[in-house]
C-alpha cells in the first residue's frame, strides 16, 4: 500500500507541478516570425520605441520586447532598471527557449546590452547598439572617469528629485527637442518620461554617468554593430572619434555614422535605421 502511495505522489508530481523557469519568466510582448531579436529600449523610454521597425520586419523576424522597470508605465523594482534587465534578458532567453538571439539597444537599452552581451556572449547571436557608449560621460568629457564624475551625478540625481511636476515637463519638452527632429517623436517622449518613476528615472541617469564598461567589452565575442547619430550637437568628425575611441577593445566592431539625425535615429531616419538594423540581423541569420 506504502509503494502505491509513493507512486501515485510521483505522478502527481509530475502532472501538477509547474517548471520553475515557466513560472519565474519574465513577460515580453512577442511579434512576428522568424529568427529571434530582443528590443530594448533606453532612458524612460517604451518598447514602442522600435514600432516602425517591428511592422517592417515583423515577416522575417520575431521582435521580443523589453518593457524597462520603472519607464514608461512599468512600476519600478527594488533594483534598477540596468540590473532589472540585464537579469530579466538572461532569464528570459533560458526560460523562452530562445537559441542565441540578437539584442538591440538603444541608449540605455544599448548600455544594458553591453552588459549582456560581456557577461552572456554564448547566449547571444549579436548585438546592435544604437546610440550608445560603455560610458556616457565620454560625452561631456574625453577624460572622465566614474570618481570625477560622481559629484556631478550626485547633483543631477537630486535635481531630477525635487523637480515640481511643472518643472520637469518643462525640462522634458527642452530635452526631447535636442533627441529628436520629429514633432511626433518629441512629443511620445515627453509622454513616456511623464509615464515613468522620476526615482527610477534618477537612480538610472547616476549609474549611466558613474560606470565605464570599457573594460569589460573586450569579453565580448560576438559580431557587434554600433549605430551612431550625426548631426549639428554632434558631428560627424567629433562622433567618429568619441564612438570609434569608446569601443576601441572590440576592433571588429562595425560601425554606422547616421547623418542628419539626433538621439532617436529610429524617429529621424527610419527607412535608414531599418536598412542598417536589417543587414545587421541578416549578418547574425547567416551565422
Amino acid at each position: 500500500m506504502k509503494m502505491m502511495y509513493r507512486a501515485l505522489a510521483v505522478v502527481a508530481t509530475l502532472l501538477f507541478a509547474t517548471p520553475v523557469a515557466a513560472e519565474n519568466c519574465p513577460s515580453f510582448a512577442v511579434e512576428g516570425t522568424g529568427p529571434d531579436v530582443i528590443l530594448v529600449p533606453g532612458l524612460a523610454s517604451s518598447p514602442a520605441t522600435y514600432d516602425g521597425l517591428v511592422e517592417a520586419l515583423k515577416d522575417r523576424f520575431r521582435f521580443h520586447r523589453v518593457t524597462l522597470a520603472g519607464f514608461a508605465g512599468r512600476p519600478a523594482e527594488q533594483a534598477d532598471a540596468i540590473d532589472t534587465a540585464e537579469d530579466e534578458i538572461v532569464r528570459y532567453i533560458s526560460c523562452a527557449g530562445l537559441e542565441r538571439p540578437a539584442l538591440i539597444g538603444h541608449s540605455l537599452g544599448g548600455f544594458v546590452g553591453i552588459k549582456v552581451a560581456s557577461g552572456h556572449s554564448a547566449l547571444l547571436s549579436r548585438l546592435i547598439v544604437v546610440d550608445a557608449l560603455p560610458f556616457y560621460s565620454l560625452i561631456m568629457n574625453a577624460n572622465a572617469t566614474p570618481t570625477a564624475m560622481k559629484p556631478a551625478a550626485d547633483a543631477l540625481a537630486a535635481q531630477m528629485r525635487a523637480m515640481d511636476a511643472a518643472t520637469f515637463a518643462a525640462g522634458q519638452a527642452r530635452t526631447a527637442a535636442m533627441l529628436s527632429a520629429s514633432e511626433e517623436g518629441q512629443k511620445r517622449i515627453v509622454e513616456w518620461s511623464e509615464q515613468s518613476d522620476r526615482d527610477a528615472m534618477a537612480d538610472a541617469v547616476h549609474r549611466l554617468m558613474t560606470s565605464d564598461l570599457r573594460g569589460d567589452i573586450a569579453r565580448i565575442t560576438i559580431p557587434v554593430t554600433v549605430l551612431y547619430a550625426v548631426n549639428d550637437y554632434v558631428p560627424e568628425a567629433r562622433a567618429k572619434v568619441l564612438f570609434e575611441g569608446a569601443y576601441a577593445s572590440l576592433p571588429d566592431t562595425r560601425f554606422v555614422p547616421v547623418a542628419d539625425s539626433r538621439h532617436f535615429i529610429m524617429f529621424d531616419q527610419p527607412d535608414r535605421f531599418t536598412e542598417e538594423v536589417g543587414k545587421a540581423l541578416m549578418g547574425s541569420v547567416a551565422r
